[in-house]
């Protein structure tokens, strides 16, 4: 499958194949529960395209007109001795484009995007329980950097911007 793959900084007319990875993405990660909606998605989509501040980014990758793929990150750039990085929120590729070459090339896409950016590292989380997706990850020569994650939402998030 890889093929005839084409990966590509997503744009306003891709918002389509976005929602559609996203459902894909969900119905994965999350079964039993509802996708997120499509129009909800191309929403966001709007809003992210409109306000320069959220700065997410998108990557895609089609099988001929088919989207398989789906990158979201943001670029950053921390302190002035570091070369900021790409931080990596989700990488997702379809079932049926899975094992053909189609995470390490979305990979490398992502990479060389970085790269050309002046950008020189890449940073991401997997979930513990996610085996498939650190050996995959280590592969491709990452490395684990023992971290703590924090995560603010909901209440506690509201409460701490009221204060």
């Amino acid at each position: 499958m890889a093929d005839g793959l084409t990966i590509r900084i997503a744009g306003p007319d891709d918002h389509d194949a976005i929602a559609a990875m996203n459902q894909a993405m969900d119905r994965f990660y999350r079964p039993g529960d509802e996708p997120d909606a499509s129009a909800d998605v191309v929403a966001l989509m709007e809003r992210i395209r409109a306000d320069r501040q959220l700065g997410t980014q998108v990557a895609l990758a089609f099988h001929g007109s088919e989207p398989v793929g789906i990158a979201f990150f943001a670029l950053i750039h921390p302190g002035r001795r570091l070369g900021g990085l790409l931080f990596l929120k989700d990488l997702f590729v379809a079932e049926e484009a899975r094992s053909f070459g189609t995470g390490e090339a979305m990979m490398r896409f992502l990479a060389r995007f970085a790269a050309a950016k002046g950008i020189r590292r890449i940073d991401l989380t997997a979930e513990p329980g996610n085996a498939g997706a650190q050996r995959f990850y280590e592969r491709l020569g990452m490395k684990v950097r023992p971290a703590i994650f924090y995560r603010l939402e909901g209440e506690a998030l509201a409460r701490l911007a009221a204060d």
